[in-house]
């Protein structure tokens, strides 16, 4: 199994990770302060979602044992909400599938997480997509066109989107074979 240390990640030594609480996001951000010992500033994205008490608990949960482990690393997780828009659409096309209402929501995400990054000085953010995820707003194609659209949008061609585990090749089974 490939390790993260083999990736490069240039200088970085700050980024943003959009944080889930979930295994894929939880697993990049203790690759980061484990690995790499990287200065980590998680975001987390209220969209309303039926699990998000769920996913909060998680990330308090993991939040206090990284400090722990990790204290000058971690950050506190910094929350937004983006509302209902999602459960707009669900109300409005009550027939659609299921990619259809939550087509681009990694973009809805990801601007969120790169908005929040250029406010805090960094110029870097990365996301637990893995080689398993099925919507097309996770492959490694994908992300590498975001990345060229918010370096366009922010004025700034040195600004990077990791996405380690597409690099990696890891699925679900190699992140938990890592932790």
């Amino acid at each position: 199994m490939e390790s993260i240390k083999n990736l490069d990640f240039g200088n970085i030594d700050r980024v943003v990770v959009s944080w889930s609480g979930g295994l894929d996001s939880t697993t990049l951000i203790a690759l980061f302060l484990e690995e790499l010992s990287v200065d980590v500033f998680p975001i987390f994205i209220d969209r309303k979602q039926r699990n998000c008490a769920y996913e909060r608990a998680s990330i308090l949960f993991f939040e206090k044992y990284f400090q722990k482990r990790f204290s000058s690393l971690l950050h506190s997780t910094f929350t937004v909400s983006l509302g209902d828009i999602y459960h707009q659409f669900k109300r409005h096309f009550t027939d659609a599938d299921i990619h259809g209402i939550y087509a681009l929501r990694n973009s809805d995400i990801a601007n969120q997480a790169a908005r929040y990054s250029i406010l805090k000085g960094i110029n870097a953010i990365a996301f637990g997509s893995n080689v398993d995820d099925q919507f097309g707003d996770s492959s490694w194609h994908y992300w590498q066109a975001k990345e060229k659209e918010i370096q366009i949008g922010v004025k700034m061609s040195s600004f990077k989107v990791y996405v380690p585990f597409h690099e990696l090749g890891w699925a679900k089974k190699e992140m938990i074979t890592w932790a």
